[in-house]
């Protein structure tokens, strides 16, 4: 990570309560910064789904999570056998397995859905 994009991020998060939780995507270029971040006293956590791998029975639901706040998009692989809304909850519809992705930040983060 650019030094200077390290200072300003700094600069900025300075100005949050320290009480707050600090979520980055997976990179070997940050491992300095996460460790000047742990130094400091922060929680940094990698970003991530609740889960890697759902199994629903025909007409369930489940609500999948990132493990933050932020707004991601949701597509299904498969949406026949179970589809994902807006918000990223999930209804089986037929027998099968399919794939639901979360896009955020660029990055996607994959969950299996099997629908028994």
């Amino acid at each position: 990570m650019n030094e200077n994009i390290c200072k300003q991020m700094l600069i900025n998060i300075s100005r949050i309560k320290s009480s707050c939780k600090i979520y980055l995507t997976k990179s070997d270029k940050n491992k300095a910064f996460v460790k000047h971040l742990q130094n400091q006293g922060w929680e940094v956590e990698e970003l991530g789904l609740q889960t890697k791998e759902v199994f629903l029975k025909k007409g369930e639901t489940f609500e999948l999570r990132m493990n933050s706040y932020a707004k991601c998009t949701w597509k299904s692989s498969n949406p026949s056998v179970a589809a994902v809304n807006y918000y990223g909850k999930i209804t089986a519809k037929n027998k099968g397995t399919t794939v639901i992705t979360a896009t955020l930040y660029g990055k996607e983060y994959k969950c299996k859905v099997t629908v028994k």
